[in-house]
């Protein structure tokens, strides 16, 4: 579990004072009071003090995970948080979905390293839009598609678009900055 909330605290994610709720604080909890210093592999992670954010709900997997209900036809399915996966990943269940709702279309293949070490080459899918609840929708967004049923995972090419970002312990949640319905990728050149 640490090594997985390692990850979660990287370059994209920062605890900071204002997310933790006040009924934890006074509660005494040293988990609170420690969790309150900005996190970030060694950086502090700045806040943008400009930006609007929204607050997302989540829900523990009882694993060490969180999970976030992502809506398409107002219909929810849960995925994973993953700030170790770096794409977003569908199963075909999902994926299933989203075709008979028009919102797919073929990007090609990528070549994943799979659990037993396998390299294999898995098709991508470029999804037209998914919701993720309280008005933040993320448009075109590439994701790799899981033959059978495993787990639907939130990756960091879908938590990147809303950097900065902040997760809250109490209640749980994700805090994603300058949330919009017509989010889209912003350009990475300077």
């Amino acid at each position: 579990m640490l090594r997985h909330l390692g990850s979660l605290f990287g370059l994209f994610i920062a605890l900071a004072g204002p997310v933790i709720a006040d009924d934890d604080a006074s509660q005494g909890s040293s988990a609170a009071s420690s969790a309150a210093q900005p996190m970030a592999s060694g950086h502090a992670a700045a806040l943008d003090a400009t930006a609007v954010y929204t607050a997302v709900p989540l829900a523990s997997s009882g694993a060490g995970s969180f999970l976030v209900d992502v809506f398409v036809a107002g219909e929810a399915t849960e995925f994973v948080l993953d700030t170790g996966a770096a794409m977003l990943t569908v199963n075909k269940a999902f994926y299933k979905t989203l075709k008979k709702q028009g919102l797919v279309e073929p990007a090609g293949e990528v070549a994943v390293r799979v659990a037993d070490g396998r390299v294999k080459l898995v098709p991508v899918t470029r999804i037209e839009r998914l919701d993720l609840g309280q008005g933040c929708e993320i448009r075109d967004v590439e994701a790799i598609v899981l033959s059978g049923k495993g787990r639907n995972l939130l990756g960091m090419n879908v938590l990147q678009r809303f950097a900065p970002l902040t997760l809250s312990m109490a209640p749980p949640s994700i805090q994603l900055s300058d949330c919009a319905p017509d989010l889209t990728v912003a350009s990475t050149a300077s």
